[in-house]
């Protein structure tokens, strides 16, 4: 395995070729998805034959999506998603069909109750040959801060109006 990185040597681009073991890769891989802050979850697209439709399983799961689902990894991986993770109620599992289709990206905010109440999250759902790769990304603070700016927008355009009545 090679991993090409195209770099400057002055003005004049230059490829520069690394071989990588295979092992190397795995290590990075799960470096990357334990360091996240987000929840990833890595689903894995499988038709039945005689048209028993497909079947989506989790082939893995970080440590903050199981915090998000309040679920651990021996729980899920390897098991059918429907049966897992509450993914269909937020509207997500009907869209996997459509994605591994069509190859068009899931992009949506939702709400979800976790073990700290409920939270918002922005979800991604991409298609990765044949998984699904979901990522969940806490934007409840984010959701605050809107509707803290909202009240206080409002409670401007009210005093604004008060002070015009007054002036009259």
């Amino acid at each position: 395995e090679r991993l090409l990185l195209p770099v400057r040597d002055g003005d004049e681009p230059v490829i520069v070729c690394y071989n990588v073991p295979l092992q190397q890769k795995n290590s990075i891989y799960e470096a990357i998805l334990e360091s996240s802050l987000d929840g990833i979850v890595v689903i894995e697209s499988s038709v039945l034959g005689g048209d028993g439709g497909t079947v989506f399983r989790v082939v893995a799961v970080n440590h903050a999506a199981e915090q998000i689902f309040g679920v651990s990894h021996d729980h899920v991986v390897g098991n059918e998603v429907e049966e897992v993770l509450p993914l269909d109620y937020i509207g997500l599992e009907a869209g996997f069909g459509v994605l591994m289709e069509t190859g068009e990206p899931i992009r949506k905010d939702v709400a979800i109750a976790t073990n700290a109440g409920q939270s918002f999250f922005r979800v991604t759902a991409v298609r990765a040959d044949s998984n699904i790769v979901l990522t969940f990304s806490d934007i409840t603070a984010l959701r605050q801060s809107e509707s803290a700016l909202q009240f206080q927008a409002n409670e401007l355009v009210q005093a604004n109006e008060f002070l015009e009545e007054q002036g009259r």
